[in-house]
């Protein structure tokens, strides 16, 4: 019996402490800090009316093994939430702990020992709601140490169309009065909303131009130039620039005269509005060779006609031969071939001060990790390898995007698309370093600042620093006014005088920058007539500034009454016809006149002298 019972005892034993093993993994998971092994999704879903955002995530947690969770903490990366939390499995409300601290709050929820398997999950539901009167949202995505499966956005349709959101949108659905957007799985903590027309920014640009020298120097700033994709206004500068121009890339250059030991202090503030449009007639440009643009290698271009040919793009010598489609295709194409040869530089995020410059052949060569400048020269160089019109842009990632939390600097590229008389923009870095596809997308977190078209050496902006330029969502409500005054002014002219000159004043009464004028119709005709070296064709016109179309008009073209129409261009916008109207004031010409007046009057004099002289001389004799 002593022997049996020390039996069972052993066996007691043995069994306990079998147990105590298979009981480890479930002792070892009861504190939310032990993730490996968990497998934890998280939805989001958000629905507006105009004023109050109300939130709802669920988050799953499953494992492959069945375990216990004790506690659980949840990290939403907002200040100051107070969600109310429901344990779905069981229909209970639960009572979590919240801890706040800067940009997160902690919630740690007592689950009570749940056993969670991949056969039974455990579902929380989070709700809360958040005041929000603007049409631009930015809603939690993520959830710490969670994969974000989906994202829906519900709002008024009376409120318009999404005109931004920072991750792919994959499906818009009707549901009555409202809206619902679906996203892609997001990749950042915040999803950015825009509703309405456009998007707009407020800019500001500080600059002190210092000159330390003994001479004269002349010293720039670039503003962002009016296009197909952003739209300027222009509200102070301070001072006003001694000249102001548009380059040969399409850039809007104020120029200032430094005087020998001395600085300017420049304070120019403005709007973008972001909004998609596209040009009544576009003006090629010339593709010119340059090295860091073109492809020369023979293995290149085997490889890259290979992976043409796998995407179905039949050989061709000129993108004309292509239709419409099959130009789509090929953009599509190239775009996804520099993504695949090229990895991106990480640590170059946000920065313009890049290492040595590669140029596009050797970028794709490579394959090293590369800048967003050498993705930039790989693109270009393959489409102006098959003569597409193609740019590089220096600009400005906005915060709307969540890349950075404060924007950054950054290169991309712009081609040409004839057809649609549009230039496209393509940032195949920011893809592939997001993983997000950006291809085709309306792209207005792209604030371009300066274009670089036929130099690619020298592409260098006028200010780096977060101080020099800085730029934010604006909710004000601005208005882009395209106008322009015209006056006529002419020299006194006669009918002996062989020519007629004078000139016609255009001052800019908008708020943009008008960057071209034209006289559209005119009797005479003006344009026969004009100075081209005097009619700078890339002066550009500030808000108030005044230039002049001088004219030299022949007289046998005159007539009474002289007349212009005119317009003007401020990138894609044009504005309202002008007409001018002026009555030719003839001076009197009196010549003729004066002749005769002169000779009547030496003949009266001789006809008068004579006779005295004769009778002077017989009263002498006498």
């Amino acid at each position: 019996m002593r022997n049996l019972t020390g039996y069972l005892k052993k066996t007691l034993l043995i069994s306990s402490f079998i147990l105590a093993l298979l009981s480890l993994p479930f002792i070892f998971t009861k504190q939310t800090s032990a993730l490996e092994g968990f497998d934890i999704k998280s939805d989001f879903s958000h629905t507006w009316d105009g004023s109050t955002v109300q939130s709802t995530i669920y988050i799953t947690i499953s494992s492959e093994t069945p375990r216990v969770i004790t506690y659980y903490t949840i990290t939403l990366p907002d200040e100051n939430l107070k969600p109310e939390v429901f344990l779905i499995n069981k229909n209970t409300k639960l009572e979590p702990t919240y801890h706040d601290r800067t940009q997160a709050t902690d919630l740690v929820i007592d689950l009570e020992n749940s056993v969670v398997s991949k056969d039974k999950p455990i579902t929380l539901k989070l709700t809360y709601s958040t005041e929000n009167t603007s049409t631009s949202l930015s809603l939690i995505s993520s959830v710490k140490d969670t994969t974000s499966r989906s994202f829906t956005f519900t709002y008024p349709k009376t409120e318009g169309e999404v005109t931004w959101s920072s991750t792919p949108i994959e499906r818009v659905t009707q549901k009555g009065e409202n809206i619902e957007i679906e996203t892609a799985p997001p990749q950042s903590n915040k999803l950015n909303i825009s509703l309405g027309d456009n998007i707009t920014y407020v800019f500001n640009i500080s600059r002190n131009l210092i000159n330390s020298s003994d001479e004269m120097i002349s010293s720039e700033i670039n503003l962002p130039p009016n296009s197909n994709n952003q739209k300027l206004i222009v509200e102070k500068i301070e001072p006003r620039p001694d000249k102001s121009y548009k380059d040969i890339n399409g850039n809007y250059i104020l120029q200032y005269e430094i005087a020998p030991q001395s600085n300017i202090d420049v304070s120019i503030k403005g709007y973008l509005v972001m909004d998609k449009t596209v040009y009544s007639t576009v003006i090629t440009p010339n593709i010119e060779q340059r090295s860091l643009w073109e492809l020369k290698s023979t293995d290149l271009e085997k490889r890259l006609q290979k992976y043409l040919d796998e995407t179905g793009i039949k050989q061709f010598t000129n993108i004309s031969e292509l239709n419409e489609e099959e130009k789509s295709l090929l953009y599509k194409t190239l775009y996804y071939f520099v993504i695949e040869n090229l990895e991106p530089n990480t640590l170059t995020v946000g920065s313009l001060a890049g290492s040595a410059r590669l140029g596009g052949q050797r970028a794709l060569e490579q394959q090293a990790q590369s800048t967003s400048e050498d993705y930039a020269d790989a693109m270009i160089s393959l489409f102006r390898y098959y003569k597409i019109p193609a740019r590089l842009v220096i600009g400005y990632i906005t915060n709307i995007s969540d890349y950075h939390p404060d924007g950054m600097y950054h290169y991309w590229v712009e081609y040409l698309d004839l057809d649609k008389k549009d230039w496209i923009i393509v940032d195949p870095f920011l893809e592939d370093y997001s993983k997000a596809s950006l291809l085709n997308r309306e792209l207005f977190d792209h604030v371009s600042l300066l274009y670089r078209f036929d130099n690619p050496n020298t592409p260098k902006l006028s200010y780096y620093s977060e101080n020099d330029f800085l730029i934010e969502s604006s909710s004000e409500e601005v208005n882009i006014n395209y106008d322009i005054e015209l006056a006529f002014s002419l020299k006194p002219y006669s009918k002996t005088d062989s020519h007629l000159q004078g000139s016609i004043t255009i001052k800019n009464i908008g708020n943009t920058i008008i960057d071209s004028f034209k006289i559209l119709k005119s009797n005479p005709n003006i344009n026969k007539y004009t100075d081209f070296i005097e009619n700078n064709s890339s002066t550009i016109l500030l808000p108030n500034d005044s230039t002049e179309i001088k004219f030299n008009i022949p007289s046998d073209e005159i007539e009474k009454n002289i007349y212009a129409v005119l317009s003007a261009l401020s990138g894609t916008e044009q504005t309202d016809e002008k007409y001018i109207e002026t009555e030719l004031e003839l001076i009197e010409d009196n010549s003729t006149l004066l002749i005769f007046s002169k000779l009547t009057s030496i003949l009266l004099y001789i006809i008068v002298a004579i006779p005295l002289y004769f009778i002077s001389k017989k009263l002498n004799n006498g």
